[in-house]
Order: structure tokens, then sequence, then C-alpha cells
């Protein structure tokens, strides 16, 4: 990982006439993110010269600046940033509001009955607070299932975990014909991501597949993207983490050690810190296995 001052000699990096910008902070002048806000002020003052600049540093430090290749919005930082502003993003409130009117789902989204079998059953192991979020999960789930078997198979009975309101409205929704004529423009296409978003089946999948796009998040937030936009509980999209962190042991002929593979989104912008937390979060539960 590129660290705060791997990105070559100072000296050499400022002997360029053409980098005489940066030459006023000399050790950082030419980190990945210092870069581009220096880089910035130039275009604003010389856009021409900013153009040279850019030019010689891609060709000359491309391996040190890897964001060079990078579209801005795919950046583990601005992913990061989106993410974490989900359950204050007024904007996606107000199409989660949307949707839910389309979709025929309750007004205020899925409630949960205190005091229900699974509410007792947590209670005694969780937080109140925890104790919904979890129901409302549940029960979105429930929701979800009936729905997607509604509008895959028909109705299949009575689901005893889900009330008959619910249940009634996840049928009457995957019956709608979709995208409405009174859906908003960006709900007219097709999701592209990946199955079963490449194909939706049922409503539900089709405005989660296009909410994702909308707002250029990570397709793996699905899940809990769906339980928001059935409970209206922004909680359910608290404390998500904004990269899908795959690990998974290799087998090594001859080895007594492990190895593992480890699959994170990486660029310039994951901190060390972040990558100790990965490790103790997905690594480390295998190595104590």
């Amino acid at each position: 990982m590129t660290s705060e001052n791997d990105a070559g000699d100072p000296d050499e990096c400022t002997s360029d006439p053409d980098l005489d910008p940066f030459a006023d902070d000399r050790v950082i002048g030419l980190t990945p993110r210092r870069f581009q806000e220096k880089l910035r002020q130039l275009r604003a003052t010389d856009p021409v010269k900013a153009k040279r600049v850019e030019r010689r540093v891609r060709k000359k430090y491309g391996r040190v600046f890897p964001r060079s290749q990078i579209p801005s919005q795919g950046t583990s930082f601005e992913i990061r940033a989106r993410v974490e502003l989900l359950p204050q993003n007024p904007h996606l409130q107000k199409d989660l509001l949307r949707l839910r009117d389309l979709l025929g789902v309750p007004d205020g989204g899925i409630q949960v009955i205190e005091g229900s079998p699974l509410w007792e059953l947590l209670a005694e192991v969780v937080d109140e607070d925890s104790v919904r979020n979890l129901c409302e999960s549940a029960l979105a789930d429930e929701w979800f299932g009936c729905h997607l078997r509604a509008g895959e198979c028909g109705p299949t009975g009575f689901v005893e975990s889900l009330p008959p309101d619910l249940q009634a409205s996840a049928i009457a929704s995957a019956r709608r014909d979709w995208p409405p004529q009174e859906a908003p423009e960006w709900l007219e296409r097709p999701p592209e991501g990946p199955a079963p978003y490449n194909k939706p089946s049922v409503p539900i999948l089709w405005a989660v597949g296009r909410l994702i796009e909308r707002y250029r998040l990570p397709w793996h937030v699905s899940g809990a993207l769906r339980d928001y936009l059935l409970s209206g509980n922004p909680r359910q999209v608290e404390g998500l983490e904004w990269g899908a962190v795959r690990v998974r042991p290799v087998d090594a002929p001859g080895l007594s050690a492990a190895l593992f593979e480890i699959i994170v989104p990486f660029d310039e912008d994951l901190t060390k810190e972040e990558w100790e937390q990965i490790w103790a979060r997905h690594v480390k539960p295998w190595q104590d296995f």
C-alpha cells in the first residue's frame, strides 16, 4: 500500500519546471490526495499547464497514482462517504417514500408488534433498539419472500409468521404492472446489476436495483437498503461496511501455515487503521479457527 511519503524522491518530483506549483510543499506535494488538491488549484489558474502536469505525472509516476485510472466516484473514499451518509440522505428518503407508495407498502412501512414471540425472544439477549431493528429485518425478509414467490409462482398459501395485511400487500405488490405509468424517469429502465438484479422478476428487485445505481452504492448493501425501503427505519442502513470483503483459505500443499486470499476494494485512500480493522474482522477469525 502506498504511504504518504512513497511518491518518490521529492527533489526528483519537483525538479521538472512544470511541477513548480507543487514545490512549496516538497515532501507531501505529490502524495495522491495532496496532488489532486493542488492540481485542482492549478486548473483554476492555468488549465493548459495543469493538463501538461497531469500528463507528465501520469507517465512518470503512474505506479504511485493509481487513481489516474479510477473514476472519482469509484474510489474507496467516495464509496465510503456515500454509504455512511445513507441514514441522513434526504434525497434517498424522498425516493423511498415514493417507492413505498408505488409498491403498495403500508403507510409508515412495515411495523413491528411489540411483545410478539420473536420480540420476546430477542429481548432476552439484545437492547430494545436492536430488538426493533432485528424484528423489522425479519419481517422485511418475510415480506420479500412472499412478494418473490407471488411474482414468480403465484400465491403459495398463508405465511404464518407474516401478518395477513402484510402478506396481502406483498402479493398485491408483486402483481402490479411495473414500472407504473406514474414512475419517475430514473425508475423507468431496469437495473443492470448482478443477479438477481440483472433480470428483476418482481417490482422490489427492480426498485432496489435502480436505487443502488442511482446513488452509486456497492451492490452488497442491497439487502439493508431493501429493509430500509420496507421499514422506513434509517437505522437499517447505519454502520454498513463500505467495501465487500471476501476471505477464503487457500490450499497450499506442503505448507503447514494457513494461507488466505483477501479480496477487498484497495486503493490509496485505504488507511492503515482501516486495513487493520479489515484484518481483525475478517481474517483473524479464520486464523483463530
